[in-house]
C-alpha cells in the first residue's frame, strides 16, 4: 500500500474522531472521572460566529477564484471537493463554538449539511447550480447573521 495514500486517510479519520468527541452532554461524575488535557472550546457570540464563518467562506471563495484564474476556467472537481471538506470542518468548529441560545449555530449546521452533500457529488460545482435547498440554507444563515448585526453573503 502506498504510504502517501495512508497518511491523508489517517489524518482525516483522526480529525473526524476529534470532531465526533464534542457535543455530548456530560455529568459531573464524567468530568471528575475523565480529566482532559484539551482546552474547552471558547463560546462565541452570534456576531462572532457570523464574522468567523464569513471570513472562512471568503477565504474558500478566494481559493476557488485563484484556481479558476490560474487554469483560465472552472476549478477542478477535486479542488472544489477539497475546499468543501475544509469549509465543512470550519463550519463544524463554528457550530461547536456556538452558545446554547445561539440562533446562528443551527443555521451554520444546516448550511454545513449542504456543503457535505455537495462535496459528495462527482461535480460539486455543477450540483451547486441546482441546489435550491442550499440556497435557502444560505439565505437563512444570512438572515440569522443580520439579526446578530453582521451583513453576510453566503
Amino acid at each position: 500500500m502506498n504510504r502517501l495514500r495512508v497518511f491523508p486517510v489517517a489524518l482525516t479519520l483522526s480529525l473526524l474522531a476529534l470532531t465526533a468527541c464534542g457535543g455530548g452532554e456530560s455529568t459531573d461524575a464524567d468530568s471528575a472521572a475523565a480529566p482532559t488535557s484539551t482546552p474547552a472550546v471558547e463560546t462565541l457570540s452570534d456576531k462572532e460566529l457570523c464574522e468567523k464563518i464569513s471570513k472562512d467562506f471568503q477565504e474558500m471563495q478566494q481559493r476557488i477564484v485563484k484556481e479558476a484564474m490560474a487554469t483560465e476556467g472552472e476549478p477542478s472537481p477535486a479542488l472544489t471537493k477539497e475546499i468543501l471538506v475544509e469549509m465543512e470542518k470550519r463550519m463544524a468548529a463554528a457550530v461547536a463554538a456556538g452558545g446554547p441560545d445561539s440562533e446562528v449555530a443551527p443555521a451554520i449546521k444546516e448550511m454545513s449539511t449542504h456543503v457535505v452533500r455537495l462535496g459528495a457529488e462527482a461535480d460539486p460545482g455543477a450540483a451547486a447550480d441546482d441546489d435550491t435547498a442550499g440556497e435557502k440554507a444560505a439565505k437563512d444563515l444570512n438572515t440569522a447573521c443580520a439579526k446578530a448585526g453582521v451583513t453576510t453573503n453566503f
